[in-house]
């Protein structure tokens, strides 16, 4: 990657606590194990994996509605029917929610926009006009996934690179790059190749 993208971090919840689960062996009995906070499953892991669409073909699919029928009832049943965290008709009415664009850039490409979905906190971080609805989705169902997300656009975050190969070469990616770097370094290592 040549960036880290929405602040994306799993966390742990003070939702769906997990009860208390009575402890094997001798040492333990009458001991219960009972965690302050729900710390996510894998399931959720497969949960995530098992979305057929993206949250962008889900948006494209509501847009391509006749517009009589871009409701929220639509809205919730092409999400449910695509992910497997659903979404209520209260959460589709908060994705398609609009309001003025209080960032408004004449000519800007995204802040052109007179009116923004509605973001109702750190919205000078989200930037990207109509794609502000994937992220908002995004947010609605993280509740259900264990996710936060720190912004609606790329971060700074330092990315991973993993270099394989002759050690002279491999060992030259071991650092903190910059893109621009690395990818000369890639290009350098290709010709050597050769």
């Amino acid at each position: 990657a040549d960036h880290e993208t929405g602040g994306f971090g799993f966390s742990y919840s003070r939702k769906d606590i997990p009860r208390a689960e009575d402890f094997p062996g001798e040492a333990f009995k009458d001991a219960k194990f009972a965690p302050n906070y729900n710390f996510g499953s894998y399931e959720l892991l497969d949960k995530i994996y098992d979305q057929k669409i993206s949250y962008r073909k889900m948006t494209e699919t509501f847009d391509a509605l006749p517009k009589d029928r871009q409701t929220p009832e639509s809205m919730a049943e092409i999400v449910n029917r695509n992910t497997e965290f659903p979404i209520t008709q209260a959460d589709a009415a908060a994705i398609l929610t609009r309001e003025k664009n209080e960032y408004y850039v004449k000519g800007h490409k995204y802040l052109k926009a007179e009116t923004f979905p509605k973001i109702n906190d750190f919205k000078e971080f989200y930037v990207y006009a109509e794609e502000l609805r994937w992220d908002i989705l995004g947010r609605v169902v993280a509740k259900h996934q264990n996710v936060v997300w720190s912004t609606g656009t790329h971060t700074n975050t330092p990315v991973p690179l993993i270099a394989y190969g002759p050690i002279q070469i491999s060992e030259k990616f071991g650092r903190l790059l910059h893109t621009t770097e690395w990818a000369q370094m890639a290009i350098d290592a290709m010709t050597i190749a050769k």
